[in-house]
C-alpha cells in the first residue's frame, strides 16, 4: 500500500536526478575530458567542426531526454489515479 502513495514522489525524484545528470557537462570537461559522453562530443564536434556537423547529435540528445522526461511523466500520471 505505501509503495502505490509513494510512487509519485521516487518518480519526480528520478526526474529531478535526470535533469541533474544531463547538466554535469562542466564537471566531467574540468575532471575527465577523454571518456566520450554526449554532451562532451557535441562540445568536441561544435569546437572542431562548428553548428552543422554538431547540431544533429544535440538534437538527438535533446530528443531522447524530452521522451524520457514525458514518459515518466506519463507514468507518474497513470499511478496517481
Amino acid at each position: 500500500i505505501s509503495l502505490p502513495m509513494a510512487f509519485p514522489s521516487i518518480a519526480s525524484g528520478a526526474i529531478m536526478t535526470w535533469a541533474r545528470a544531463i547538466s554535469e557537462v562542466g564537471s566531467i570537461l574540468i575532471v575527465a575530458y577523454y571518456p566520450m559522453t554526449a554532451q562532451v562530443l557535441i562540445l568536441e564536434y561544435f569546437n572542431n567542426y562548428g553548428l552543422r556537423a554538431s547540431r544533429p547529435i544535440a538534437v538527438l540528445m535533446v530528443t531522447i531526454s524530452l521522451g524520457i522526461f514525458v514518459l515518466l511523466r506519463w507514468l507518474i500520471g497513470r499511478k496517481a489515479r
